[in-house]
């Protein structure tokens, strides 16, 4: 009887010891669960920002030319401002050298006889001349918040005339990347901008680099 008694006792042990094994290994399969569908819900996160930013690379590469045109139209305008500022300077010292040439003479029979001339002492500047200060200090003025790369930032945005970032869909505010890239703003000052995660920004960035590799090795 105490012999039936050990053996009951051990089978409900092994039965015990039984469930354990199985509550844990419950346990264990329903966190694996919880693993992989977190690690699949970041696989489609990180798809879809891979497909917005093919897309994006995409209607890049489609706009280059139009980029390229900009910029000549930009070197054109600029060469005529050149020239036009040429021009002025050549004019002011042409004035200047006639207006020496008309008071040099009064000067010298002022200085013969012994007087000086009211109003030869202080020859105030041509107007071309002040003209020519003026458009410089507002070129310097211009030169320097063109210097500032959010300022350039804030631009861009203020020219697609759409508002606020944070109400843009996401792939728009994706397309500008790489243009605030180019206008020297870092990956914090993209992200504060279009107000996206800094991860984001640098994701795109990295993508686009890549994806420009590869189109360098097959040009080659």
């Amino acid at each position: 009887m105490i012999s039936g008694i050990i053996l009951a006792v051990a089978g409900i042990s092994v039965m015990l010891v039984g469930l354990v094994l199985m509550v844990r290994q419950q346990r264990q399969k329903s966190v694996d669960l919880q693993r992989a569908e977190k690690i699949s819900v970041h696989l489609v996160e990180a798809k879809l920002v891979q497909r917005d930013m093919e897309n994006l690379l995409t209607r890049v590469t489609e706009k280059s030319t139009e980029v390229v045109n900009l910029l000549h139209a930009e070197v054109a305008v600029a060469q005529e401002t050149i020239t036009a500022v040429n021009d002025t300077i050549t004019m002011i010292k042409d004035e200047r050298q006639s207006l020496q040439a008309e008071h040099k003479q009064p000067v010298a029979a002022a200085t013969r006889v012994g007087t000086k001339p009211a109003g030869l002492l202080r020859v105030s500047p041509p107007y071309p001349l002040q003209k020519y200060r003026q458009m410089r200090n507002r070129s310097a003025k211009a030169s320097a918040r063109e210097t500032n790369p959010l300022a350039k930032g804030e631009k861009i945005i203020s020219r697609l005339g759409r508002g606020e970032p944070r109400y843009w869909t996401r792939e728009l505010r994706y397309e500008q990347i790489p243009h605030l890239e180019l206008a020297g703003l870092t990956e914090t000052e993209i992200a504060q901008l279009l107000d996206l995660g800094q991860g984001e920004v640098q994701l795109a960035i990295q993508l686009r680099r890549k994806l420009r590799g590869v189109g360098n090795l097959e040009v080659r």
